[in-house]
């Protein structure tokens, strides 16, 4: 596969692409999430001590690049996304969240509005709506 990069005025043709994988971080934010992606070589899940410690979830995914004059040139979009990994959070039905936290009124009412039973609550101290499709839950 070839790839042409427009640079200094000029279209080059390259003959080489690489693919780098990234992991990106997920953290709580004071109003939003907050996200880190950093190169990482492969798709392994990051040890206890490589996994940083305010984060709270990570996911994977991939980029082409080529390199012209020892630098990389990321092309396309992001590719083979990865599910939502989150570790050691907990899944709790509704119930269980009324029971341990009856305060969370707003919680409850996101959850019943967004007709959804279960919530994961991350080692961040948050909460979010779980989906079964994208989100797995880690020890």
């Amino acid at each position: 596969m070839n790839a042409l990069v427009r640079m200094f005025d000029h279209l080059l043709t390259i003959n080489k692409i690489k693919t780098q994988v990234f992991i990106e971080y997920r953290m709580a934010g004071t109003l939003f999430t907050e996200y880190k992606v950093k190169e990482v070589p492969n798709r392994d899940h990051p040890n206890e001590d490589d996994f940083v410690y305010w984060a709270y979830a990570y996911s994977f995914f991939e980029r082409d690049y080529v390199e012209v004059e020892q630098q990389r040139i990321y092309i396309g979009e992001r590719k083979n996304k990865s599910k939502v990994f989150y570790p050691k959070a907990r899944l709790m039905t509704m119930q269980k969240i009324k029971e341990e936290f009856p305060d969370k009124d707003i919680l409850i009412r996101n959850m019943e509005s967004a007709k959804a039973n279960t919530a994961i609550h991350c080692k961040a101290g948050n909460f979010l709506i779980y989906d079964p499709e994208n989100d797995v839950i880690l020890p």
